[in-house]
Parts: structure tokens; sequence; C-alpha cells
């Protein structure tokens, strides 16, 4: 741990401003994957307003509780929120394409089509777990100043 005199501070307002932020990057990042699939403007925009809301909620709802034990005990620094942001979004993406991990019910697949399915997953997860981390960075820059 560090000494308490260079722990980073946040404040309600800067807070407030940074998960508008990453709720914006969200939602450009589900837009820009929409219409990168394919899809018409309209659905990109429908795709942002919702990115938008899921990330406001999965960091409100997920990712809050957990950093503010972290920021309590004092794991405040940039360098958290953006492990934190990883390893949230990557845990979640993972046990979201391979079916809870595998513990619930799946359809049947050989061995060589589910060594498949968690390699893309895992790779899958890790580009979004990326994702994650920088938007983490973002909102973190916002929130946080260094005490003199």
């Amino acid at each position: 741990m560090s000494d308490q005199a260079n722990w980073p501070e946040a404040d309600l307002s800067r807070s407030g401003w940074a998960l508008a932020a990453g709720g914006v990057l969200g939602g450009a990042v589900a837009a820009m994957l929409a219409l990168g699939g394919g899809t018409d403007v309209m659905a990109g925009v429908m795709a942002f307003a919702l990115g938008t809301l899921a990330t406001v909620g999965a960091v409100t709802i997920g990712a809050l509780p957990l950093w503010l034990v972290l920021h309590y005990r004092g794991a405040r620094r940039l360098r958290h929120a953006a492990m934190l942001g990883a390893i949230i979004t990557f845990v979640l993406a993972l046990a979201a394409q391979t079916h809870g991990f595998g513990l619930a019910d799946a359809p049947p697949v050989d061995a060589a089509t589910r060594t498949y399915r968690w390699v893309s997953a895992t790779a899958t997860s890790l580009m979004l777990a990326a994702v994650a981390a920088a938007i983490a960075v973002v909102m973190w820059v916002i929130a946080y100043r260094v005490r003199d």
C-alpha cells in the first residue's frame, strides 16, 4: 500500500461525469459493432442507445461495488481501474459465450467443436476486456485527481 497522502481522490460530481463518459463510450462501441455488421443507421442509433444504457447499468450494478471495496482499501490507481474493468468483462463475456462455463445445458457437440468454441470465446472475451479496460481508464481519468 502506498502512502495515503498520494492516493487519488474522487468526488461525486466527477464520478457522475465519468459514468456518463463510460456509458457513451460503451454505446459508441455497440454502435460501431452494429454498423460494422452491415445494419442500417437506425439500427446503429438503437445500438448506441442500448449500449449506453447497458454500460451504465453494468458499471453501476457490477463494477461499482467491487470498485468501492478497492477504493477504500487504497487500490484506486489507474491500473486498478483498468484491471477491474478487464477482469469483470472477461469473466462475464466468457461465461455468456460458454453456457456459464459449461455448467448450463448446451447443445451436444463433439470435442473439436467444443474446443473451438472455448478458444473463440476466450479470444472474443480478451478483445472485449481490452475495450472495457480502455473505457475504465477514461472513466478513472475523469473521476480521479491525485492530491498534491
